[in-house]
């Protein structure tokens, strides 16, 4: 793949027109993205089916439901992502400090699942599978780039005077 020529401007838009462009072209990424998308199907699967439990099944509500069940597929979804994903030797984290950053990721994709379910079922007053489903796509997207970007991503090697 051609390198795309990047701007020379510090502005925080030049900055991060950079940033996606250097994480799009990095060796691996469409591999871990897609190892990531299965994962995440498979945890998605888990979701749904605790998700449709709790409605169809108890009088709880759509977001409270909509909560739990990425909760459940959170647990699931770590689990997969650190044996299939992601290198977390890489990043030189402790076991700790991933598990923190990678509940914190996990807590704004909640936040973007009870916005979006709110605005679809409880604002717009459609069904909630549908807000589920739009809040799974925002999740999705917004929750990888955090776990490759930041998250799982490598440490930096530092500059020695030798080098």
């Amino acid at each position: 793949m051609d390198r795309v020529a990047l701007p020379d401007s510090q502005s925080f838009f030049a900055r991060a027109i950079r940033w996606c462009v250097e994480f799009v072209q990095t060796p691996g990424r469409l591999e871990q993205f897609l190892r990531y998308l299965f994962v995440s199907v498979v945890s998605l699967g888990l979701d749904l089916a605790v998700f449709a439990l709790l409605i169809w099944g108890t009088s709880i509500a759509a977001v409270p439901a909509g909560v739990l069940s990425a909760m459940v597929g959170l647990v699931l979804h770590y689990a997969l992502s650190v044996s299939f994903v992601f290198v977390s030797a890489e990043t030189k984290k402790s076991h700790r400090e991933l598990v923190l950053a990678y509940a914190l990721s996990g807590g704004m994709g909640f936040a973007i699942t009870a916005v979006a379910i709110f605005a679809v079922v409880d604002i717009a007053g459609f069904p909630a599978f549908l807000g589920k489903g739009i809040a799974v796509g925002a999740s999705f997207v917004s929750v990888y780039l955090v776990r490759a970007g930041y998250v799982f991503a490598p440490a930096k090697k530092k500059l020695t005077a030798t080098s």
